[in-house]
């Protein structure tokens, strides 16, 4: 008497075994994902209640994440200073933070930058002016 599989319980155990995996891997790369949206939101928050404070303790209205760090305000992922999107990895520490004061509060906005700027580049790029309105040529009383 020999003992062994026969070629159709071979073929039989590989098909099981692959619409295991045919199911498992998109579900597994599905949770991925939504972990790693997860943390990129939590990150975002992070940063923006962090730039809020920021902005209102210095009156800094733009600025980037780098700063954040280089600040103390949060911490850098790893011992190299990186500061990744979980997404895609992408760095973020070019990211410009805008901050502005409306209804009696500080809100900030994050925008995506693959080019860091210095400071003053991005007073020059994304920050505010103010434009005041007077009434008439002698300059003395606003609108």
């Amino acid at each position: 008497m020999k003992k062994g599989f026969t070629l159709i319980e071979v073929l039989a155990a590989l098909v099981l075994i692959s619409v295991i995996i045919l199911i498992a891997v998109p579900v597994y790369t599905g949770v991925r994902e939504s972990v790693n949206e997860s943390i990129y939101e939590s990150k975002v928050e992070e940063l923006l209640a962090k730039a809020t404070s920021y902005a209102s303790e210095t009156n800094r209205m733009v600025f980037d994440v780098e700063t954040l760090i280089e600040e103390g305000l949060i911490s850098a992922d790893n011992e190299r200073g990186e500061f990744k999107d979980p997404r895609d990895g992408r760095s973020m520490l070019c990211d410009i933070i805008q901050v502005v004061f409306q209804d009696n509060q500080f809100v900030a906005n994050i925008i995506v930058s693959e080019i860091c700027y210095d400071d003053d580049e991005l007073e020059n790029l994304y920050g505010m002016i103010e434009l005041k309105l007077y009434k008439d040529m002698n300059l003395t009383e606003e609108v």
